[in-house]
């Protein structure tokens, strides 16, 4: 993890170095190790050094190739290294220790345009090439490392964190308020802008060309809609799966030191714990797991986590989870030119506080899990689709059960599940659309206000497509899950958090590969009557204790939200009254949601978040306002 700044000045003039500064200035935190600056006339590059793997202390960033006319920085790393280094250096001596920014220098001059696809990892890249003039930058498949980036006929300025590029004096801070609608809705789908007006975010496994006459973008890698893992039996898939896994974690296990694991007590953090663990004993060495607990709550995993560590023989750290109050929220909100992160991650924070006491620059987690193993209930379109009433009135009833089990359950039944599950899906999108004009539905949320939502166009900004390469509507589904505007929201989000308290979490089940095979199985080794993750389950026999490998439930962290939102309600007696005076919200349908905060926990936290931090961005010193003191008085009365 680092922070890298670009600033490529496209009129041809020279740029300021001080302004390089700045960029890099705002992403210290990122990078402790040390400053690399190159300056070439229009164009200028920095890098502030977090080095986590062995090579990557050796290196010099920028990187320049042999003839210095390729110059490149980079945050992240790769985790198919050895494949290239083998690839790239087959007649060469001692390339094990050739570092990754110069295996992607590399990959550029042995494959062009093409290079990206080669490359396995999370990373963010930006080189120049002076032989075509022209800034080349690119994200990793799954969208782990950020770029943002601001864009004119002048100029083109892009950095790791959102801060860096608002930092040039020549970005305008402007809202946009087609992606602050998006947030409002709770529905965000956009994965390239931001609220900010002019400024985007690169997606996931695109490549970007930049020169001075030309601006050209698109995606270098996809998931094939067409790959089927087709094996003969349940021990050959959670073979394959095993072998995976321990190749891929041993891949991110690279470190200066040695690795951490987060081990909350589910199957896919403690699949994690037990696959490291069991390679690092192959090893001669050791990992340490760290653990939250939540005293007095449902959602505390200690039995479970005891049993992994006994059962793995790994050192054990227990943190107090953290409980974020209404006054760091504002705090938060204020500080930063971000939306603020989301109520249940807080929790998480003295977890990587203890792990980078504990000299741990790099921890392993289960994130992604969910996404790829879990299955989807949209399955139950492609049963009705096949005829298959008998599995799928099984598969219902099984799972109608199974989410009866309480708050813990792994899953929770919708209602009306035979229709938005099995019979909406198949409704051809046109067919919706009329449905939705005759029926006069506006295609957005209640408590965004008509006006607000027309102007920005929300009901097409939020409408769900249909992908026709996929015959699986199960797996389109599982497929939205990497390509949706929340994932990429939450991996950004993530990163930026993470680099603030001097850490880097890897997520193996969010690796390339695994993504790839995850897609391409059959639903029945995801979600089989009562059984979730069916291959994974099969994969970790033997690794873990039965009680944890077989465990049907999941811990239910959203009394975080619920208590944070209802002290700002109640307490504070926070209201949108920004939003609202602004008309972007349908006030009366919001004075209900206040009545009963808890209730709308999400909705009322992600609203009253976008009121403070748009009111301190674009309306500072302009708190006292007649009109939004009326509809505060009239607001809080109906919350309290």
């Amino acid at each position: 993890m680092s922070g890298i700044a670009a600033v490529f000045n496209r009129d041809g003039s020279p740029v300021d170095p001080l302004i390089l500064d700045r960029l890099l200035e705002a992403v210290a935190h990122r990078g402790r190790d040390g400053r690399g600056v190159w300056m070439g006339g229009p164009i200028a590059l920095g890098h502030q050094a977090f080095a986590t793997t062995p090579e990557a202390r050796l290196e010099r960033v920028p990187l320049s190739s042999e003839r210095r006319d390729i110059q490149l920085i980079y945050d992240g790393r790769l985790d198919n290294a050895d494949e290239l280094r083998g690839e790239l250096f087959v007649h060469s001596v001692g390339h094990s220790a050739i570092g990754d920014g110069e295996l992607i220098l590399c990959a550029y001059q042995r494959w062009g345009d093409d290079f990206a696809r080669h490359l396995i990892g999370d990373f963010a890249v930006v080189m120049w090439d002076a032989r075509r003039r022209t800034c080349v930058c690119v994200r990793d498949a799954v969208g782990l490392k950020p770029l943002y980036y601001y864009l004119d006929d002048r100029r083109f300025v892009c950095g790791s964190e959102l801060g860096q590029v608002l930092a040039h004096p020549a970005v305008r801070v402007r809202p946009n308020e087609g992606m602050i609608a998006e947030y409002l809705a709770c529905a965000v789908t956009s994965t390239d802008e931001t609220v900010y007006r002019g400024v985007h975010r690169l997606p996931a496994a695109h490549v970007m060309h930049v020169s001075s006459t030309h601006v050209g973008r698109r995606r270098y890698w996809d998931i094939d809609a067409g790959r089927q893992e087709r094996l003969a039996s349940d021990a050959e898939y959670a073979d394959a799966l095993r072998a995976l896994l321990e190749r891929v974690i041993t891949a991110h296990s690279r470190t200066n030191g040695n690795v951490g694991c987060e081990l909350s007590g589910g199957i896919d953090s403690s699949s994690i714990t037990a696959i490291a663990a069991d390679r690092a004993r192959h090893a001669s060495t050791a990992i340490e797991a760290f653990s939250l607990t939540f005293a007095d709550r449902s959602c505390d995993e200690s039995e479970y986590i005891d049993q992994v560590v006994r059962h793995c023989d790994v050192r054990s750290h227990r943190i107090p989870a953290a409980t974020l109050s209404a006054d760091q929220w504002a705090r938060d909100v204020d500080a930063n030119p971000e939306l603020p992160d989301y109520p249940n991650a807080v929790a998480w924070y003295p977890l990587m506080d203890a792990a980078r006491r504990r000299g741990y620059d790099v921890v392993l987690t289960g994130v992604g899990g969910d996404d790829w193993f879990m299955g989807s209930f949209f399955h139950y379109a492609d049963m009705l689709r096949r005829l298959r009433l008998r599995a799928l009135w099984k598969q219902m009833a099984a799972d109608r059960a199974f989410a009866a089990e309480g708050e813990t359950a792994a899953v929770s039944f919708p209602a009306n599940a035979l229709w938005h599950l099995a019979i909406f899906p198949l409704v051809p999108m046109r067919a919706r659309t009329i449905a939705r004009r005759v029926l006069g539905r506006s295609g957005f949320p209640s408590w965004v206000s008509p006006a607000f939502g027309a102007s920005t166009s929300l009901g097409d900004r939020i409408r769900v497509r249909h992908d026709p390469r996929w015959r699986s509507r199960g797996q389109e589904h599982i497929y939205s899950s990497l390509t949706n505007g929340w994932f990429a929201d939450g991996n950004e989000t993530a990163d930026r958090v993470q680099s603030r308290h001097g850490m880097e979490r890897r997520s193996p089940f969010l690796d390339r590969r695994i993504v790839e095979f995850g897609l391409a199985l059959p639903e029945e080794q995801r979600w089989r009557g009562a059984e979730t993750k069916v291959v994974l389950r099969n994969a970790v026999k033997g690794l873990l204790p039965e009680p944890v490998r077989q465990r049907r439930t999941k811990a239910n962290f959203g009394h975080l939200c619920a208590d944070l939102t209802s002290e700002i309600v109640t307490q504070r007696r926070c209201v949108p009254a920004t939003l609202a005076a602004l008309g972007w919200i349908d006030v009366p349908r919001v004075e209900t949601m206040l009545a009963n905060p808890r209730a709308h926990a999400w909705r009322l936290w992600m609203m009253l978040s976008i009121d403070r931090w748009y009111r301190k961005t674009f309306m500072p010193g302009d708190d006292g306002r007649p009109v939004e003191e009326e509809i505060c008085a009239t607001m809080s009365a109906t919350a309290g």
